[in-house]
């Protein structure tokens, strides 16, 4: 007679253990998912310089408890950290311009107010709100601070503009391109043209690190008629016929 198991009434449970870490304040942490550049908050006027700080400043903070900033009245005057005053005289921005914001955020004051803190005295500001998750999100960049117009400057307000990076430039030249107008409709570049992107060609993009002494050299190459295709295809193959040149002498 088969002998039977007894049955539990209730089944083991695996439990993983825990591990315990030591509870620690929350830092800074930023985002940039509503960054924008506009007119009086771009970085045309901004050198290498500047960017420098401001990422040395980010570096900072990201090492600073949140709530020493929120709490603490002597660390919010050293680094300028208060809510932006949109009555303030001359501010050449509301915060129902912040269209890019999505509404969520930017209808709602009460919950997500928009602050400031300095990069420094003589750099500007940086703009942004906390948001559910205790992240600073990024909404503007200050170089000129014209955020908080001042008595002391007469309330004036600096021009700057936005700044693009080459890749947002080459768009724009090519929209510009695609717009001029051709003597004749069978122009074959104005046609090519206007019909980008074709997505016809798909290339795969390489990141490479050119020291001083290859930058020269490749320089020069480029002023003597070279491209870079045409230089990495000929290094290409070079490298390939020494190869098998070493194969064959082994």
């Amino acid at each position: 007679m088969t002998q039977q198991r007894p049955v539990l009434a209730t089944a083991p449970s695996r439990r993983h253990p825990v591990t315990q870490r030591p509870s620690e304040q929350k830092r800074w942490t930023f985002s940039f998912r509503f960054f924008n550049q506009i007119d009086y908050f771009g970085l045309s006027k901004s050198d290498a310089d500047w960017f420098v700080s401001l990422l040395a400043r980010l570096a900072t903070l990201s090492q600073e408890p949140i709530e020493r900033m929120r709490a603490d009245p002597t660390t919010q005057n050293a680094w300028r950290y208060h809510p932006v005053n949109w009555s303030q005289k001359n501010i050449p921005i509301q915060r129902t311009d912040l269209t890019w914001v999505t509404p969520e955020y930017r209808d709602n004051e009460a919950e997500y107010p928009l602050v400031q803190f300095m990069i420094s005295r003589t750099l500007g500001r940086v703009v942004g709100f906390w948001d559910e998750s205790d992240v600073f999100n990024i909404v503007l960049l200050d170089p000129l601070h014209n955020i908080w117009p001042t008595k002391n400057t007469g309330y004036r307000v600096d021009p700057c503009s936005p700044m693009d990076c080459r890749f947002t430039a080459l768009l724009g030249d090519i929209l510009q391109a695609q717009g001029i107008a051709c003597n004749g409709n069978e122009c074959p570049s104005h046609n090519a043209l206007k019909r980008l992107p074709t997505f016809e060609r798909l290339y795969t993009a390489l990141l490479i690190h050119v020291g001083e002494e290859l930058q020269d050299k490749l320089a020069k190459s480029l002023e003597n008629g070279w491209d870079l295709h045409q230089l990495f295809e000929l290094g290409l193959e070079c490298a390939i016929a020494s190869g098998d040149d070493q194969k064959s002498a082994d």
